[in-house]
This record gives C-alpha cells, structure tokens and sequence, in this order.
C-alpha cells in the first residue's frame, strides 16, 4: 500500500481545511481592501462623520420639537410624518455641507442634481419605511428606532454620495487635444 495514501475521510478533512484556509485568505484580503480604502478615503470619511453628525443634530432638534413641543399628545402615525418632516429638513442643510465641505463638488449639473434627488428620496423612503417597522409594528422606543436607522442610513449614503451625486470626474493621463492649423 502507498504510505501517503488517505482514506475517505482524510481526504475530505484535507478538502476541508484547504477550503477554510481559502475563505480566510479571501476575508483577510477583503479586511486589506477595506483598511486601504478608509486609509486613503480617511479626510473624507472623517468629514462625512462630521457633516452625518450635524446633520443628525438639526434632524433630532426639528423631530424633537414636532413630536414633544409643538404636537406632544401626536399619534404614532403622526410620528411617522413628523419623523418625514424632520428628514426633509436635515436634508437641505447635508447637502449644502456635502456638496461644498466633504465632497467639494466644484460645479453642479443635471446629473448631480437627478442622484441627490435620487439618494434622499430613497434613503428618506429607507427612513422612513424603518421607522414604522421599529417604532408601529415592533413598538420599539422611537429615539432608539431613531439611533439605529441613522447608522444604517448612513452607511448607504455615503457610498451612493461618494460613487455617484458627487462623483469627481475622471481625468484622462492624455496630452490635451491641440488643433493643427
């Protein structure tokens, strides 16, 4: 009998460990991607934690005072429209800071214009659609809804922002073009 030969179970041991050792080599190499990305992404992402802050600010101060000054007796359903509300608001003010401090968007078009349009008007359907799942049907506490939603949302902004509202164009490592006259 050869001596390196493995019976059956051996062999799918061996199978085994070679698959693990390659899941881990590819988590690890996903881990190196992404330290490299916030390595060289680090001003930026920084920016967007400030901004995303500030903006959380202005949004819990203006769903704060709808649902606990203004309208304190409000239903839950009315909630969810204060919490709308309170979203629209903190919009405007994180695009004005994205689009001038974190991204520096130096010009505006159609196209920048029709994604931010895009992105709040999902993230804003995400929000929204996430704060009455927690808070009506899970009957979850409303700032904790709140807290929670903001960081998911957070997450998909930033990289719809990034990759696409504000998007630098590409530049082209070609000479400009001259005319010959």
């Amino acid at each position: 009998k050869p001596f390196c030969r493995l019976s059956g179970s051996d062999h799918r041991w061996q199978v085994f460990r070679g698959e693990c050792r390659m899941r881990l080599t590819q988590c690890l190499d996903m881990i190196r991607r992404a330290y490299a990305f916030a390595r060289r992404e680090s001003k930026t992402i920084i920016k967007f934690i400030l901004v995303g802050g500030a903006s959380f600010v202005v949004y819990i101060s203006a769903y704060t005072l709808q649902s606990r000054i203004l309208f304190p007796g409000a239903t839950d359903n009315a909630r969810v429209v204060m919490n709308l509300a309170a979203t629209c608001i903190s919009v405007l003010f994180n695009y004005v800071a994205h689009r001038f401090w974190t991204y520096e968007a130096k010009e505006t078009s159609m196209r920048q214009i029709a994604w931010y349009a895009f992105v709040v008007a999902s993230v804003t359907f995400l929000q929204s659609f996430l704060f009455w799942i927690g808070h009506v049907f899970l009957g979850i506490y409303d700032y904790f809804v709140i807290i929670i939603v903001a960081g998911l949302c957070a997450c998909y902004t930033f990289v719809m922002h990034k990759y696409f509202t504000f998007k630098k164009p590409a530049t082209s490592n070609q000479p400009p073009v001259t005319s010959y006259q």
